[in-house]
């Protein structure tokens, strides 16, 4: 029953003036930060590169798609900044269980900064394995679930068409 309920809301038409969560997107220049918090310096996230790759290859139109990663060694404060400071329209975690913990805070810390002045998106194992759980507990708007490139490219398209991608409030997992 519950991937019944996750498929028939997959990027559905909304009612008019339905938005996600109290957040309408205006204007062709929104911008999509896709954030990793990686292990060690010498890791990177193939996740993040994946994920733009595919959409700027599949898509028609997209946002503009940048990336920010950080180590789990950095110091949070300049983690929270940098993520900030790139004033996306769209954070985008990509979750593990390296960076689970600080994920989490950072995304009630953006919260707490920006409100709703900004979507907050999560995928990976760690958000995606209880996505109703992760939104209550975490605030973000929505949970990515399975492989995300073809996802990931629909939900950018459908924002920057539609300026919002929630079918129905609560429900912000897609498949």
């Amino acid at each position: 029953e519950l991937q019944d309920r996750r498929r028939s809301h997959i990027l559905q038409p909304l009612e008019p003036g339905k938005i996600c969560k109290g957040y309408q997107i205006t204007g062709e220049k929104m911008k999509i930060l896709l954030t990793a918090i990686n292990a060690k310096y010498i890791h990177t996230c193939p996740a993040v590169y994946s994920l733009k790759a595919y959409a700027q290859a599949h898509s028609h139109s997209l946002p503009d798609i940048q990336i920010a990663e950080f180590t789990i060694n950095d110091r949070y404060q300049d983690i929270l900044a940098g993520i900030i400071s790139a004033q996306a329209d769209v954070i985008a975690f990509s979750t593990y269980i390296w960076n689970i913990v600080p994920v989490r805070r950072l995304i009630q810390d953006i919260r707490l900064i920006k409100g709703r002045d900004v979507l907050i998106w999560a995928g990976g194992p760690e958000a995606s394995y209880a996505p109703e759980d992760f939104l209550e507990k975490t605030g973000a708007d929505l949970v990515m679930l399975g492989e995300g490139e073809v996802t990931f490219s629909r939900l950018a398209e459908w924002l920057l068409k539609n300026g919002n991608v929630s079918p129905s409030d609560p429900w912000h997992c897609f498949l």
